[in-house]
């Protein structure tokens, strides 16, 4: 749990699965709109088939309790129209979104998904703690990370090998500004040395 720096209470969840294991379950295809102005070239048949692949492993479609149905009643007698039903798309209007709990109430994350990965070629640290990407010529080539006990690790790219950087809307930033990627004068208020100047790392949050 931390407060930000505006007094707003918030949690991270540090934990295999990340904050999709301590959230309020609700989830939500991203608006079509969203992919059309970001200015990146976004292949949409992977991104559906993606959406599909995490789907069928963590989402449910929820039974409705007394108070979820008094506020989609409630959204709909307030004008917020049309009613789409359930859907996992992002819709306009009222609609009954997907869960993350099943219908027995057990939580999925989407650390659900380790099931697909190759068992011989992933290993999972589930103690570590990334501290920094570690960078040559501004290219990721590995992190550093904490134990449980503390001490510092290493974890390199193997050949053809790329460093995700997934860390939530709040940790991914943190691990780029902590990494030297981010303002110039922000960093260098911090002590830390800039190894790639972007201005808007860390900004417009909401």
């Amino acid at each position: 749990a931390f407060i930000s720096e505006e007094g707003v209470p918030n949690a991270r969840g540090r934990v295999l699965g990340g904050s999709s294991a301590i959230n309020a379950g609700f989830y939500s295809r991203a608006d079509a709109d969203f992919f059309a102005r970001s200015g990146l070239p976004w292949n949409l048949t992977l991104v559906n088939d993606s959406y599909q692949w995490v789907e069928k492993e963590v989402v449910f479609r929820p039974n409705l309790k007394t108070w979820q149905s008094a506020v989609r009643d409630g959204l709909l007698e307030a004008g917020v129209t049309p009613y789409n039903g359930f859907t996992l798309d992002h819709a306009k209007g009222t609609k009954i979104g997907g869960s993350t709990f099943d219908g027995a109430g057990r939580r999925h994350t989407s650390a659900d998904l380790l099931r697909y990965a190759r068992a011989s070629n992933i290993k999972v640290g589930v103690y570590a703690s990334v501290e920094r990407l570690l960078l040559a010529a501004s290219s990721a080539i590995g992190v550093l990370y904490r134990d449980q006990e503390g001490d510092y690790h290493h974890a390199f790219l193997r050949e053809q090998g790329e460093v995700i950087l997934s860390a939530g809307a709040i940790g991914s930033p943190q691990l780029l500004l902590l990494s030297g990627i981010g303002p110039r004068p922000y960093l260098s208020s911090w002590g830390i040395p800039v190894a790639h100047h972007l201005p808007y790392v860390g900004h417009f949050l909401y």
